[in-house]
């Protein structure tokens, strides 16, 4: 089976962009952001230090060499950190907004 060897490299960025989007959506669950974020980028670091390695291995061929990959992870590194970011973004809206409910629900508990 004959196999372009930028399709390795391709592979790679997939595994890369699914794993920003679902450690974004499940930093939602997380009690501590902090220690997620932490762990999540570490993660992710070795994420794509082994992709990258494995579609080198396969392709032989270097990142450079695939063409614009190297600006897709890039983009997929600067996408990943966005979303972590905008999660925790909107989880704090979601906590201010709760803490102004808490305190008008209290307040029209007082009134009756």
């Amino acid at each position: 089976m004959d196999i372009e060897n930028a399709t390795f490299w391709m592979m790679a960025g997939t595994v890369i962009l699914f794993y920003a989007l679902f450690s974004s959506v499940l930093s939602l669950s997380t009690t501590d952001m902090n220690k997620y974020w932490t762990r999540s980028t570490v993660v992710y670091v070795a994420l794509v230090l082994m992709c990258s390695g494995l579609a080198y291995l396969f392709s032989a061929q270097t990142i450079s060499e695939a063409g614009s990959f190297r600006w897709i992870f890039m983009v997929l590194t600067f996408g990943y950190l966005l979303f972590l970011s905008l999660v925790r973004f909107m989880r704090k809206i979601v906590h201010i907004a709760q803490q102004e409910d808490d305190k008008w629900t209290q307040r029209t508990d007082k009134k009756r």
